[in-house]
Protein backbone atom coordinates (compact mmCIF):
# COMPACT_ATOMS: atom_id res chain seq x y z
CA UNK A 1 0.00 0.00 0.00
CA UNK A 2 1.33 3.35 -0.96
CA UNK A 3 1.54 6.36 0.80
CA UNK A 4 -1.30 7.89 -0.41
CA UNK A 5 -3.15 5.02 0.40
CA UNK A 6 -2.25 4.50 3.63
CA UNK A 7 -3.62 7.74 4.70
CA UNK A 8 -6.40 7.81 2.93
CA UNK A 9 -7.33 4.52 4.61
CA UNK A 10 -6.05 6.27 8.18
CA UNK A 11 -8.62 8.96 7.67
CA UNK A 12 -10.94 7.11 6.68
CA UNK A 13 -10.58 5.15 9.74
CA UNK A 14 -10.72 8.25 11.85
CA UNK A 15 -14.15 9.25 10.55
CA UNK A 16 -15.59 6.05 11.00
CA UNK A 17 -14.09 5.83 14.56
CA UNK A 18 -16.25 9.16 15.06
CA UNK A 19 -19.01 7.67 13.63
CA UNK A 20 -19.03 4.58 15.95
CA UNK A 21 -18.24 6.90 19.25
CA UNK A 22 -21.71 8.99 18.34
CA UNK A 23 -23.74 6.25 17.08
CA UNK A 24 -23.05 4.30 20.26
CA UNK A 25 -23.13 7.58 22.53
CA UNK A 26 -26.59 8.93 20.72
CA UNK A 27 -27.62 6.49 18.39
CA UNK A 28 -28.67 6.61 14.58
CA UNK A 29 -31.71 9.16 15.04
CA UNK A 30 -29.37 12.09 15.99
CA UNK A 31 -26.68 11.55 14.20
CA UNK A 32 -25.08 14.30 11.82
CA UNK A 33 -22.64 14.27 9.51
CA UNK A 34 -21.41 17.67 10.46
CA UNK A 35 -20.92 16.16 14.18
CA UNK A 36 -18.85 13.18 12.80
CA UNK A 37 -16.28 15.38 10.86
CA UNK A 38 -16.02 18.13 13.83
CA UNK A 39 -15.16 15.04 16.11
CA UNK A 40 -12.66 13.55 13.60
CA UNK A 41 -11.37 16.86 12.67
CA UNK A 42 -12.39 17.13 9.20
CA UNK A 43 -14.69 19.37 7.22
CA UNK A 44 -18.04 18.17 5.78
CA UNK A 45 -16.91 17.75 2.45
CA UNK A 46 -14.28 15.56 3.40
CA UNK A 47 -16.40 13.29 5.12
CA UNK A 48 -18.07 12.37 1.59
CA UNK A 49 -14.71 12.30 -0.26
CA UNK A 50 -14.01 9.36 2.45
CA UNK A 51 -17.73 7.73 2.26
CA UNK A 52 -20.23 8.54 -0.84
CA UNK A 53 -23.39 9.15 1.35
CA UNK A 54 -24.68 9.00 4.58
CA UNK A 55 -25.92 5.67 3.63
CA UNK A 56 -21.90 4.71 2.49
CA UNK A 57 -20.81 5.75 6.13
CA UNK A 58 -23.79 3.77 7.82
CA UNK A 59 -22.93 0.60 6.37
CA UNK A 60 -19.31 0.94 7.14
CA UNK A 61 -20.58 1.62 10.29
CA UNK A 62 -22.70 -1.07 10.68
CA UNK A 63 -20.03 -3.52 9.32
CA UNK A 64 -17.64 -2.51 11.70
CA UNK A 65 -20.09 -3.05 14.79
CA UNK A 66 -20.86 -6.21 13.32
CA UNK A 67 -17.44 -7.30 13.20
CA UNK A 68 -16.08 -5.90 16.33
CA UNK A 69 -19.11 -8.01 17.93
CA UNK A 70 -18.55 -11.13 16.15
CA UNK A 71 -14.67 -11.06 17.62
CA UNK A 72 -16.00 -10.24 21.07
CA UNK A 73 -18.45 -13.34 20.87
CA UNK A 74 -16.65 -15.59 19.54
CA UNK A 75 -14.44 -15.10 22.68
CA UNK A 76 -17.21 -14.87 25.29
CA UNK A 77 -18.39 -17.92 27.14
CA UNK A 78 -22.15 -18.82 27.31
CA UNK A 79 -22.39 -17.12 30.51
CA UNK A 80 -20.99 -13.64 29.09
CA UNK A 81 -23.54 -10.77 28.81
CA UNK A 82 -25.43 -10.08 25.81
CA UNK A 83 -24.55 -7.27 22.88
CA UNK A 84 -28.14 -5.93 24.40
CA UNK A 85 -27.47 -2.22 23.35
CA UNK A 86 -25.85 -3.64 20.03
CA UNK A 87 -29.34 -5.10 18.77
CA UNK A 88 -31.17 -1.86 19.05
CA UNK A 89 -28.46 0.37 17.35
CA UNK A 90 -28.36 -2.25 14.59
CA UNK A 91 -32.18 -2.15 13.98
CA UNK A 92 -32.14 1.60 14.01
CA UNK A 93 -29.50 1.50 11.05
CA UNK A 94 -31.42 -0.99 9.36
CA UNK A 95 -34.48 1.62 9.39
CA UNK A 96 -32.44 4.20 8.18
CA UNK A 97 -30.32 2.51 5.55
CA UNK A 98 -33.27 -0.11 4.63
CA UNK A 99 -33.12 -4.17 5.24
CA UNK A 100 -32.12 -4.43 1.62
CA UNK A 101 -29.43 -2.69 1.56
CA UNK A 102 -27.81 -3.94 4.96
CA UNK A 103 -28.63 -7.51 3.80
CA UNK A 104 -26.90 -6.81 0.73
CA UNK A 105 -23.71 -4.94 1.83
CA UNK A 106 -23.53 -7.03 5.15
CA UNK A 107 -25.20 -10.31 4.63
CA UNK A 108 -22.31 -12.14 5.16
CA UNK A 109 -21.20 -10.81 8.40
CA UNK A 110 -24.50 -10.80 9.57
CA UNK A 111 -24.19 -14.68 9.25
CA UNK A 112 -21.10 -14.70 11.31
CA UNK A 113 -22.30 -12.38 13.78
CA UNK A 114 -25.44 -14.67 14.35
CA UNK A 115 -23.25 -17.96 14.60
CA UNK A 116 -20.78 -16.70 16.56
CA UNK A 117 -24.04 -15.59 19.20
CA UNK A 118 -25.31 -18.52 19.10
CA UNK A 119 -22.23 -20.56 20.14
CA UNK A 120 -22.07 -17.76 23.14
CA UNK A 121 -24.81 -17.39 24.13
CA UNK A 122 -27.37 -20.61 22.73
CA UNK A 123 -29.81 -21.33 20.46
CA UNK A 124 -32.58 -19.71 22.76
CA UNK A 125 -31.51 -16.33 23.20
CA UNK A 126 -32.98 -13.75 20.77
CA UNK A 127 -33.78 -16.61 17.53
CA UNK A 128 -36.86 -14.38 16.85
CA UNK A 129 -35.00 -11.17 16.37
CA UNK A 130 -31.92 -13.27 14.26
CA UNK A 131 -34.69 -15.01 11.94
CA UNK A 132 -36.27 -11.50 11.07
CA UNK A 133 -33.30 -9.67 10.83
CA UNK A 134 -31.53 -12.13 8.18
CA UNK A 135 -33.26 -12.27 4.42
CA UNK A 136 -34.69 -15.77 4.24
CA UNK A 137 -31.96 -16.61 1.41
CA UNK A 138 -28.76 -16.07 3.48
CA UNK A 139 -29.16 -20.08 4.09
CA UNK A 140 -28.86 -19.82 8.05
CA UNK A 141 -31.29 -20.80 10.33
CA UNK A 142 -30.43 -19.48 14.14
CA UNK A 143 -31.99 -21.65 15.85
CA UNK A 144 -31.99 -24.55 14.54
CA UNK A 145 -30.89 -27.98 16.20
CA UNK A 146 -27.64 -29.65 14.71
Amino acid sequence: MGRNETRFAAKRQTILEAALRLLRTNGVATLRVVDVADLAGVSKPAVYYYFDDDDALLLAAYRAIVDEETTLLRGLAPSSATPATLLPLLRDIETRVGRTAVAKQCGDEMVAYWKAFDEAHGREVLRGYAEQLLPPNQGVSIGAQP
